[in-house]
C-alpha cells in the first residue's frame, strides 16, 4: 500500500498505528473540543486496520494541517465511500478544508487513484447546525442529497 498520495497542493501521508508521530499529532488535534464534537471516534483510526479504512495526515508543504479519512461503505459491490475531515484550529478560515476536501475527492473519482481508492461517488454527513462543514461540502462539488437527523451531501464520478 502507497503511504503517500501527492495531490496539487497538499500532500497526505497515511497514518500509521505502530508510529510515535502519528499517535501524537492526532491526539494533540483530538484534544480540540469542535473535532471531538463531530468526529467522536476520529483517534480509532489509530487502532484500525481495516482494508476498507484509509486514514491520512494531511500536509500543506512541511506543516501538518489535519486529518482526512476515505472508507469505502460496505454495501457489497458498492463503489460509494464516506469522507471525514479535520483541519486544525490554527489553519482553518483559511480555505484549507474546502481546497484539501475537493482535490481529495476529485482524486478519489479519477483513474488516477490507487484501485482500492477508486470510488464512483463519495458521500459526506453533517450535523445541519455545522456550518463550516457545510461550506465545505458545498464549495467541494458536493450537492446535497439527504436530509433526515443529519445533512447528507454526494460528489459523483463524472
Amino acid at each position: 500500500m502507497k503511504t503517500e498520495i501527492f495531490l496539487p497542493t497538499y500532500r497526505l501521508e497515511r497514518v500509521d498505528g505502530n508510529n510515535q508521530l502519528h499517535w501524537d499529532y492526532l491526539s494533540k488535534l483530538y484534544q480540540d473540543s469542535s473535532i471531538q464534537e463531530v468526529l467522536p471516534d476520529m483517534i480509532l483510526t489509530l487502532v484500525e486496520n481495516k482494508s476498507n479504512v484509509h486514514p491520512y495526515i494531511s500536509y500543506f508543504g512541511n506543516n501538518k494541517i489535519g486529518f482526512i479519512k476515505v472508507w469505502k461503505v460496505p454495501f457489497g459491490l458498492s463503489k460509494s465511500a464516506e469522507i471525514e475531515c479535520a483541519i486544525e484550529k490554527k489553519y482553518r478560515n483559511y480555505g484549507f478544508g474546502k481546497k484539501l476536501v475537493g482535490e481529495f475527492t476529485d482524486y478519489l473519482l479519477s483513474d488516477k487513484a490507487l484501485q482500492e481508492l477508486q470510488f464512483s461517488e463519495i458521500i459526506a454527513r453533517t450535523n445541519s447546525e455545522n456550518l463550516a462543514s457545510i461550506y465545505v461540502a458545498d464549495q467541494a462539488g458536493f450537492e446535497l442529497t439527504n436530509r433526515y437527523h443529519y445533512l447528507e451531501f454526494k460528489k459523483i464520478r463524472k
